[in-house]
């Protein structure tokens, strides 16, 4: 029932802001803090779900979860293009909220519009890194090789419940960029 109600809450708000033109910083900063909230949910239901039951994935949940029927797109990337395209949020807010999430790009993109491209940046090479790291390994399975590769970790403070970046695919990455290149 909340689940319902909260979904409603996006839908109208998505209404007022893109088919009303709605301009009201209020309502544009409900909106990104509504998206975020249902994409942190979203992400920690997605990981319970791949964790338990050794490793089989509910499927119905986590599609359930990530289209929401009222988006055209994934969540997350619906979250995304909003943090990217509206100037009318307070991007502060939005940070505190998902500060100890796995929500690495949208931080990227909070930063960003704080005027932060020094942890943008920093961001973004642990995005590059773990995927890179995430390509090796994927090679070395796939070619039976016994060895393990030597890597450092990168670690920057942005939060205090440190954690490694989710996997981000190189569009995101590109689109990224392209708002960096953009500001």
């Amino acid at each position: 029932m909340i689940r319902v109600f909260h979904n409603t809450i996006i839908w109208y708000l998505q209404w007022l802001i893109e088919d009303q033109d709605c301009d009201d910083t209020q309502f544009h900063t409900l909106y990104a803090l509504s998206l975020a909230k249902s994409a942190i949910e979203a992400f920690q239901t997605e990981n319970t779900y791949q964790n338990s039951d050794i490793g089989r994935v509910d499927e119905t949940v986590i599609s359930d979860n990530r289209m929401n029927s009222i988006f055209e797109s994934p969540l997350r990337e619906r979250l995304q293009i909003f943090l990217s395209s509206s100037d009318l949020y307070d991007p502060e807010e939005v940070l505190y909220l998902i500060e100890g999430s796995e929500l690495w790009l949208e931080k990227a993109i909070l930063y960003s519009k704080l005027g932060q491209e020094g942890l943008v940046l920093q961001i973004l090479a642990l995005i590059s890194t773990e995927e890179n790291e995430d390509e090796v390994t994927e090679n070395e399975e796939n070619s039976g090789s016994a060895s393990t590769s030597a890597s450092t970790e990168e670690s920057i403070e942005l939060s205090p419940a440190r954690a490694r970046p989710q996997r981000v695919n190189r569009a995101q990455t590109r689109l990224m960029c392209s708002f960096l290149q953009a500001s």
